[in-house]
């Protein structure tokens, strides 16, 4: 039988047998599991148990030997069940209370009864997750002190992990922790609404009895907090979550994992050899966009598609964090996306809310479209269609962008639609650049390769350092008011702006101005031909117009300054000379020769550097062992004020010549460089007339393949360097490779 009660105490719940009637030995052994993930911290009840001499000095060393803390817990238990009687057992579960602040996972479990478990219906906990999100900003300010108390309780009771009651406690306000745990509550359903209004109850009855006279008072009375309930015997509520696994994960990403969002947490799930469509979906459905809850969902993933967690760790050990970890600019996005994601959490849609998506997606535009369309707010639609057109942007991460945002947006949708939108920043703002290999799905065809980032080469030069610092000045301190800083950098990008194009009068009739004159003044010049596509990146000039677009003082957002202060640092970085201005090289289309292997990872170490009359740039490649790659060069840029693209020397590839072609074909003693499937492509010292001759002879096909390289390695990673001089491309050899 089900009872909801507004009051009451613990012992109305449950009329059990006492803990102490069964047999202690045999109920330890029992909850072996819940004890080895409880006992993080194992000090304080060895140190109890050495006191009254329950526990030997051989049997102490024995235990604290132990690598890991679940295997310390496991070894005192070990202890316990081979040299302890149940008398013993029973004095073991007595230090256990006297520890119990040390451990609060186990507080239920040490005083509630044994063999049945609340339950609630489904109707209250629909009730009872709306009712949250009604109340959320009035707990935010009313729990206060409790907030700890409260989440103890629930992560006692499984509904928090180890990591989420770490992040609560890691915030500075009593205000901050509140909002990350009700979110966290929110994000899990309705389950964990329930459990937080039960743990509010116990741990501030006077709260508790307000929120439900309030709730009372709107006609809510359906919805009072269910106290106390008796039934069925069988499986816990709440699904077990994989925290002895999430805390060795934690362990092992460590200062990666940082605080605020810093993995791009799906491309970690494709390292762990999992697929991207598969990451992507789990991630989509997990109801939070911050790093905590998107690992808790995939090593829920990964153990439940493997069951098996020492392989989890290990590929983890094996994955290049660096790789996988998000931008600076990144984590400032998903930091303000989450600003939104939290607004949305009271129910309604408030204007912040739109104004911080608007600004997210235009600034999508400037990382991912080569020429982005600075015009004023158009709408979801126009953004994914230039993003598509882009053609950097998962499809399907688009298609769930168009799908959660419609004309008329609903609280749900927009949650929705900020998970789509944490991913996608996540995939643009890595920190490291490398090539995105996209795998050739026919036999004989080069799979399509690019950098991940975008670069855009253009006419333009530089300034060099010290006029830029000159130009600089100093900003206001972090101490003054908000449109006080924000008219600095306003005023610190129009000064480096006229440096590069300067206007009748220069800036110094602007020492005195109005931040809105200011920034008209930087729209008026960012309007000039010097700031046109062909002479300056793009993705900097549209950065610099949501700069003016989107003032953090009017539209009441103080983080977006924080961003801010990043574009114009990232100007700053811009305006430095630089080879990368004017020139860029990469492997744009990729073959792996034979079967068996892979290529994992491609990336640019060293350079663009121009030296002896030409450009270097050295890159290094990873792959799954011995192997053969055939790869096309891109190169191309501007010199001395002209736009040139190098494809010397060139490959023809040459397809369906039959056995008889392919015999002349090697008898003509050309430079085959690789061979897949009956295709061949032949470097071309001259004219390619005597291959469309040959190809024309057996009935095959010939056509132009660009500038080819291949690249055998005898192991798994090698380093080769490029030249670009005289209008060629050459490739040698740097480590662990040979280069034809």
């Amino acid at each position: 039988m089900v009872h909801f009660l507004a009051g009451g105490t613990r012992e109305a719940r449950l009329m059990d047998m006492p803990l102490e009637e069964e047999p202690v030995k045999m109920h330890l052994r029992a909850s072996q599991q819940l004890l080895v993930e409880a006992l993080y911290n194992i000090a304080p009840l060895l140190d109890c148990m050495l006191a009254i001499n329950l526990l030997s000095q051989d049997n102490y060393y024995q235990v604290r030997a132990e690598k890991t803390p679940m295997d310390r817990a496991r070894r005192l238990l070990e202890v316990v069940h081979a040299q302890m009687g149940e008398q013993e057992a029973l004095t073991f579960l007595d230090c256990l209370r006297k520890c119990e602040n040390h451990y609060p996972r186990l507080r239920k479990w040490l005083h509630a009864k044994i063999g049945k478990h609340t339950h609630y219906t489904a109707h209250v906990c629909k009730i009872l997750t709306t009712r949250l999100r009604a109340q959320f900003s009035m707990l935010c300010h009313r729990l206060g002190v409790s907030v700890l108390p409260v989440s103890h309780q629930l992560f006692s009771e499984r509904t928090l992990t180890q990591l989420e009651l770490d992040q609560i406690e890691s915030l500075p306000t009593s205000y901050q922790q509140t909002q990350r745990l009700l979110s966290t509550c929110l994000s899990k359903g309705e389950t964990a609404c329930q459990c937080f209004y039960l743990a509010l109850h116990e741990e501030d009855t006077y709260l508790a009895s307000e929120v439900n006279a309030s709730c009372a008072a709107k006609d809510e009375t359906k919805c009072q907090i269910p106290v106390a309930v008796e039934e069925t015997s069988g499986e816990a509520l709440l699904d077990h979550h994989h925290t002895g696994e999430l805390v060795k994960v934690k362990e092992r990403l460590g200062a990666a994992l940082g605080k605020g969002m810093t993995l791009n947490v799906c491309e970690l799930g494709v390292a762990l050899g999992l697929q991207r469509d598969v990451v992507r979906e789990c991630l989509l459905e997990g109801g939070n966009i911050d790093n905590v809850a998107q690992l808790d969902a995939l090593v829920t993933l990964f153990l439940a598609k493997t069951q098996d967690s020492p392989r989890l760790l290990r590929k983890l050990e094996e994955c290049d964090l660096q790789r996988v970890q998000v931008s600076q600019r990144g984590r400032l996005l998903l930091e303000l996306l989450g600003e939104a994601d939290h607004l949305l959490l009271a129910g309604h849609i408030h204007p912040k809310v739109v104004h911080i998506l608007k600004f997210l997606l235009w600034d999508t535009l400037s990382e991912a479209v080569e020429e982005p369309q600075a015009q004023p707010w158009e709408g979801v639609v126009e953004t994914v269609q230039q993003l598509r057109a882009g053609g950097r942007v998962e499809p399907d991460l688009l298609s769930e962008l168009e799908e959660c945002w419609d004309e008329e947006p609903t609280v749900e949708g927009l949650q929705q639609g900020a998970r789509a939108l944490a991913l996608l920043i996540q995939d643009l703002y890595l920190q490291q650049d490398s090539l995105l290999l996209s795998p050739a799905y026919q036999k004989g065809v080069m799979g399509v390769c690019r950098p991940r980032k975008l670069h855009r080469v253009t006419l333009f030069q530089g300034l060099p350092g010290r006029v830029i610092s000159r130009t600089l000045g100093s900003l206001p301190p972090p101490s003054d008011p908000l449109q006080r800083q924000y008219r600095g950098i306003c005023l610190a990008v129009a000064r480096l702006l006229e440096r590069l194009s300067p206007t009748e009068g220069g800036f110094a009739h602007l020492a005195n101005a109005a931040t809105p004159r200011i920034t008209q003044h930087v729209r008026n010049m960012l309007d000039r031909p010097a700031f046109g596509p062909a002479a300056f990146d793009s993705g900097v000039r549209h950065r610099l117009l949501s700069m003016l677009e989107f003032d953090p003082v009017t539209l009441d957002l103080p983080s977006l300054l924080r961003l801010h202060h990043d574009s114009l640092v990232a100007l700053e970085s811009y305006l430095r000379p630089s080879e990368c201005h004017a020139f860029q090289l990469y492997p744009d289309r990729l073959l792996v020769l034979g079967d068996g292997t892979e290529l994992y990872w491609a990336e640019s170490i060293m350079g663009p550097v121009a030296i002896d009359n030409g450009m270097e740039e050295v890159f290094r490649f990873l792959t799954s062992g011995p192997t053969s790659v055939l790869m096309r060069i891109c190169c191309h840029g501007y010199r001395n004020g002209e736009k040139f693209q190098v494809c010397e020397p060139h490959c023809v590839k040459l397809a369906e010549l039959g056995d008889g072609g392919t015999a002349e074909l090697h008898s003509m003693g050309l430079q085959v460089l690789g061979a897949d499937s009956g295709t061949f492509w032949v470097r071309v010292a001259g004219s390619m007339g005597e291959l469309l001759a040959l190809a024309q002879k057996h009935g095959g096909q010939a056509q132009e393949a660009g500038c080819c390289f291949l690249l055998r390695t005898p192991g798994p990673q090698c380093e080769v360097k490029f030249f670009c001089k005289q209008g060629k491309i050459m490739a040698t050899a740097k480590s662990n490779c040979e280069v034809v």
